[in-house]
């Protein structure tokens, strides 16, 4: 069927998805949007296509309900190089057209009373009398505010004077203890924040003015402060449901801090999610990393019952990080169905996962470059320390995770004989072995990698698998290469 003969509502459909698309293309991650011309911004490009595309978008309101400062251009009227550099280092930014002015007032007609998806950025190129003006429009609307992505440049034109009793998702990128956070947010629930520094502060509740005790969601990115703080934040937030810890550990970070929670003194009853992701620093010396020990620090602290989906990336899983998270999952008594365990520095996880007996979904990940998917295992990149834990050496299967149902396995060495042999062994009928509790059939096995360039030997291995697992596709059975993820927590807030 030519598009031009779909009902309109179906071709307002495609349309809102083409758009949606554009939205998470210029928008992640916050802090540093993708520089677009205006005149390709979604859905004015798609009003422009024809006269029947212009009635349909005029005619959807979802498709105007992206506000952002991107539609708007300023540049610097100098007549000579030694002009524009003297200008640039004052901020002399003017006004080219007023076109970005415009399109907010278009869009806020015609989304009528639809809730309004807001990404506050002031590039450094702007002049300060267009941002005013721009966020002066907006904010005209603000009632109607259900997501907001902000910086601290645009926080500070006034955002905290504004009431904003629909917003449900706020994204801040701030690089102070300070945030200017909005009123009245009686409806948010979900909260990302971004370089938030996170310092010990004086009653944390009460600095940052967030509704805490009503918070289902919460990440903290690339966030460098003390375990002290997220505890704190973890105690005030008695609705949390999932969380998200991505730390930036610095030298000065490493001596352990005295931490005033007791062993299992915090509570998150309706956690489901966890998430922690430690950026180690690397020292000067080879294979040395800087790293204080996140997860003895936190996991001993808390207990979540309900917990069912971890992520740990962090630079190795050693013995120490093992045992608290065992005595973790023991003391909160939580089922585990869903992992993901990265790691940098690759060493044997047999007991991290043996902790992890009811795992469902599992993705063994190891963050090193390209050029070291295939290296000789001596060096530890492979994954055989998982795979002859699924099948004995002997190529019988072991009743090691019997539930699990999807594996990935991410920039790793690995033996596709042992792999074929895990399908085989899995695929087959439920059966018990040795006696003991029954293994579940193998749903899905994902390969991915790093680099979009395929080594050779990933074509070959790619083509093994293929020919001799594709018999099983009519069972359910999947498999799936370059089938990478983001954060499971993190798709809130795209």
């Amino acid at each position: 069927m030519p598009i031009h003969d779909l009902p309109q509502h179906i071709l307002s459909d495609i349309l809102l998805c083409i758009v949606q698309s554009d939205i998470q293309t210029i928008s992640e991650p916050i802090g540093e949007p993708i520089s677009i011309d205006p005149q390709a911004l979604s859905p004015w490009n798609l009003a422009a296509v024809s006269k029947l595309w212009r009635e349909t978008c005029e005619d959807c309101s979802r498709l105007w309900t992206y506000i952002t400062l991107q539609n708007h251009r300023c540049i610097i009227p100098a007549e000579s190089k030694a002009d524009l550099e003297n200008l640039q280092s004052q901020g002399e930014y003017t006004c080219v057209n007023g076109l970005g002015l415009l399109r907010i007032y278009l869009q806020l007609d015609r989304s009528k009373s639809a809730p309004l998806n807001v990404h506050l950025h002031i590039p450094d190129n702007f002049s300060s009398d267009c941002a005013r003006f721009m966020l002066t429009a907006a904010s005209s609307h603000s009632a109607r505010w259900g997501t907001l992505k902000i910086n601290d440049s645009a926080a500070e034109h006034g955002i905290e004077f504004l009431h904003l009793p629909q917003l449900t998702t706020l994204s801040y990128h701030g690089m102070d203890d300070y945030l200017y956070i909005p009123q009245s947010l009686t409806s948010l629930t979900h909260v990302r924040l971004d370089e938030f520094y996170g310092r010990p502060l004086q009653g944390l509740v009460r600095t940052v003015r967030l509704p805490f005790p009503q918070l289902v969601t919460v990440s903290l990115c690339n966030y460098v402060g003390t375990i002290s703080t997220v505890l704190e934040m973890m105690a005030a937030c008695t609705s949390l449901h999932s969380f998200h810890l991505q730390m930036i550990l610095e030298e000065s970070t490493a001596p352990p801090e005295d931490i005033a929670y007791p062993q299992g003194g915090i509570v998150l009853e309706y956690l489901t999610h966890l998430e922690v992701n430690i950026n180690g620093v690397l020292h000067e010396e080879p294979d040395t990393l800087i790293f204080n020990g996140v997860l003895p620090m936190l996991l001993p602290r808390i207990r979540a019952p309900k917990l069912s989906v971890l992520m740990l990336s962090i630079p190795t899983m050693d013995t120490p990080d093992t045992d608290v998270l065992k005595d973790f999952v023991d003391r909160s008594r939580c089922i585990i169905t869903t992992a993901d365990i990265h790691t940098t520095f690759r060493k044997p996880i047999n007991n991290t996962l043996r902790s992890l007996p009811q795992v469902e979904d599992l993705k063994v990940f190891c963050n090193t470059t390209p050029s070291g998917i295939f290296l000789p295992e001596p060096l530890g990149y492979s994954c055989s320390d998982l795979t002859f834990m699924l099948v004995g050496r002997d190529g019988t299967m072991t009743n090691v995770l019997p539930k699990l149902r999807r594996l990935t396995i991410s920039n790793l060495q690995f033996d596709p004989a042992l792999l074929i042999r895990i399908v085989e062994s899995r695929m087959a009928e439920s059966q018990e072995t040795n006696g003991q509790q029954e293994v579940v059939r193998l749903e899905e096995l994902n390969i991915d990698y790093f680099s979009a360039q395929e080594n050779p030997v990933l074509r070959l291995y790619r083509t093994v698998l293929w020919e001799r697992l594709s018999k099983y596709e009519s069972s359910g059975f999947r498999l799936r290469f370059d089938s990478a993820r983001r954060s499971r927590i993190d798709d809130v807030f795209l």
